[in-house]
Protein backbone atom coordinates (compact mmCIF):
# COMPACT_ATOMS: atom_id res chain seq x y z
CA UNK A 1 0.00 0.00 0.00
CA UNK A 2 1.13 3.58 -1.06
CA UNK A 3 -0.16 6.37 1.50
CA UNK A 4 0.33 10.00 0.48
CA UNK A 5 -1.10 13.33 3.11
CA UNK A 6 -1.49 16.46 0.95
CA UNK A 7 -3.08 19.80 1.86
CA UNK A 8 -5.63 20.19 -1.28
CA UNK A 9 -5.59 23.99 -1.40
CA UNK A 10 -2.93 26.72 -2.27
CA UNK A 11 -1.97 28.08 1.13
CA UNK A 12 -1.30 31.79 0.92
CA UNK A 13 -1.09 35.27 3.36
CA UNK A 14 -4.89 35.00 3.85
CA UNK A 15 -5.33 30.91 4.74
CA UNK A 16 -6.68 30.70 8.11
CA UNK A 17 -6.04 26.87 8.04
CA UNK A 18 -5.50 23.65 6.00
CA UNK A 19 -7.65 21.92 4.15
CA UNK A 20 -5.70 17.74 4.77
CA UNK A 21 -6.71 15.26 2.37
CA UNK A 22 -5.34 11.63 2.01
CA UNK A 23 -5.10 8.98 -0.68
CA UNK A 24 -4.55 5.18 -0.32
CA UNK A 25 -3.32 3.18 -3.19
CA UNK A 26 -4.11 -1.00 -2.66
CA UNK A 27 -1.41 -2.85 -5.14
CA UNK A 28 -2.31 -6.02 -5.64
CA UNK A 29 -0.19 -8.62 -7.84
CA UNK A 30 -2.00 -9.72 -11.14
CA UNK A 31 -5.00 -7.31 -10.51
CA UNK A 32 -5.73 -3.21 -11.22
CA UNK A 33 -4.86 -1.72 -8.14
CA UNK A 34 -7.81 0.04 -6.13
CA UNK A 35 -7.73 3.67 -4.69
CA UNK A 36 -9.33 5.39 -1.75
CA UNK A 37 -9.38 9.24 -1.66
CA UNK A 38 -10.59 11.20 1.77
CA UNK A 39 -10.33 14.44 2.94
CA UNK A 40 -11.61 16.80 5.88
CA UNK A 41 -13.67 19.04 3.42
CA UNK A 42 -14.15 20.88 0.53
CA UNK A 43 -13.19 24.53 2.16
CA UNK A 44 -10.27 25.40 4.35
CA UNK A 45 -10.48 24.87 8.13
CA UNK A 46 -9.35 26.82 11.26
CA UNK A 47 -6.58 24.93 12.06
CA UNK A 48 -3.55 24.02 11.13
CA UNK A 49 -3.23 20.74 12.74
CA UNK A 50 -3.37 18.38 9.97
CA UNK A 51 -4.94 15.43 12.03
CA UNK A 52 -7.42 17.81 13.92
CA UNK A 53 -10.75 17.02 11.98
CA UNK A 54 -11.78 13.23 10.72
CA UNK A 55 -11.57 12.80 7.18
CA UNK A 56 -14.47 10.71 5.05
CA UNK A 57 -14.71 9.74 1.48
CA UNK A 58 -18.34 11.64 1.81
CA UNK A 59 -18.00 15.51 2.20
CA UNK A 60 -20.86 17.64 2.87
CA UNK A 61 -21.99 19.33 -0.47
CA UNK A 62 -21.21 22.91 -1.29
CA UNK A 63 -23.63 25.39 -1.06
CA UNK A 64 -24.41 26.89 -4.61
CA UNK A 65 -25.77 29.80 -3.47
CA UNK A 66 -22.54 30.50 -1.00
CA UNK A 67 -19.99 28.70 -2.65
CA UNK A 68 -20.32 29.39 -6.58
CA UNK A 69 -17.12 30.54 -7.24
CA UNK A 70 -15.69 27.37 -5.85
CA UNK A 71 -18.52 24.78 -7.48
CA UNK A 72 -17.52 26.79 -10.83
CA UNK A 73 -13.52 26.27 -10.20
CA UNK A 74 -14.39 22.25 -9.65
CA UNK A 75 -16.66 22.15 -12.84
CA UNK A 76 -14.04 23.48 -15.37
CA UNK A 77 -11.16 21.52 -14.02
CA UNK A 78 -13.53 18.30 -14.75
CA UNK A 79 -13.90 19.44 -17.94
CA UNK A 80 -10.72 20.43 -18.66
CA UNK A 81 -9.83 16.79 -17.15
Amino acid sequence: MILRLSESANLNAHSTGLTPSMALKFIVDDYRSSNLFAATSFKESDSWNFFENDMSNQLAPLDPKEDEIMINTFQKKLIEG
